[in-house]
Parts: structure tokens; sequence; C-alpha cells
């Protein structure tokens, strides 16, 4: 019972980064859309470098997935700033390469290649940028933000929910994209 109800409390406290994150990521995404085409081609060739750097497995993705959102929670602990500027930096990437990946090879190929993993990813990336605005607003003493318990207790909450919900949605985002996502992307007709 007293673990429901200080879950409870957390989710309460976490529901205000989680806004204010879920604001940031929305338009990082439209300012990525909005990019002149220049800007577009230096973070596809970015992309390309760092991905390349990434070993292809479930393993390789899980963790350099898992490495990022590290740098996104722990990053509260520095006032938030690498939090916000990791998470606005992941999000401008997806609003910028939507518009040039399905020009280049369609709207269909884009959504087989983001969606199936995606739909786990992006929320694990959200609510890890969310973990690191709270500690922000903790470490700030931003009681509105962060709510009202100390900072080792948000600490402890934000560990365990990152542990609980974050990681096993990292892990389902690298099974599906290494496995299944390759067969999507087959199946609008390109081979990877």
């Amino acid at each position: 019972m007293l673990i429901k109800i200080k879950f409870r409390d957390f989710l309460n406290s976490f529901f205000k980064p989680a806004v204010i994150s879920l604001i940031f990521a929305v338009c990082a995404i439209i300012a990525g859309l909005l990019l002149p085409d220049e800007a577009k081609g230096y973070i596809n060739a970015m992309l390309v470098e760092y991905l390349g750097g990434v070993t292809f497995s479930v393993w390789g993705v899980f963790l350099n997935n898992i490495s990022v959102a590290a740098i996104l929670f722990f990053g509260g602990f520095l006032l938030a700033i690498p939090t916000v500027g990791l998470g606005l930096l992941n999000f401008l990437i997806l609003g910028a390469m939507f518009l040039r990946i399905a020009g280049e090879f369609g709207f269909l190929f884009f959504v087989a290649a983001v969606l199936p993993h995606g739909i786990f990813e992006l929320p694990a990336i959200w609510l890890s940028m969310s973990l690191g605005v709270m500690l922000g607003a903790r470490v700030l003493g931003i009681r509105y933000i962060g709510g009202d318990h100390s900072l080792l207790e948000t600490f402890k909450s934000c560990v365990l929910f990152f542990l609980v919900i974050i990681v096993p949605l990292f892990f389902i985002a690298a099974v599906v994209e290494v496995y299944l996502t390759p067969y999507f992307i087959g199946m609008t007709g390109f081979a990877i």
C-alpha cells in the first residue's frame, strides 16, 4: 500500500515535467520540419556518421539508446541543461529526417522505418527527458514543477521508474528495430 501511495505521488509530481518535455519535443519536431534543406542535409550526414558507430544488434541498439536516456535522465543534476539540449536535438532530428526521408523514399518507407520501434523508443526518450526535467527542477528547488519531495526521494523514484518502465521500453524497441523493422522496410520494396 505504501509503495502504491508513493508511486501515485510520484506520478502526480511527474505530470508537469512530462507535459513540459512533451511541449519541448513537439516544438523541436516542428522546428526540424521547418529547417532549410541544407541544414537537413547536414543533420543527415551527422546522423549517418553517428549511427555508423552503433552495432546493429539488439545489444548495440539497446546500449546506444540507454546511454542517450542516461544522459537525458542524469542531465537533470546539471540543471537539466544536457537533458533539454539532447532531448531537443533528438526530436529536432526526427522532424528534419521525416521530410528528407519521406521525400526521398516515400512516406510509407519512413513509417516502416520508424513506427515499429518508434512506438516504444520515442516515448522512452520523452520519459527519460521528463525524468531529467523533474530532477533539474528539484535541484533548482522549483517545487511547482518537481514536486514537494526531497531530491533524494525524487531521485530514488526516478531510478525505479527508469528501471521498471524505460529500460524495458528500450529493450523492446531494440528487438523490434533489429528483427522487425528490416522486414517492414522490405515490404515497402526496399532492401536493407
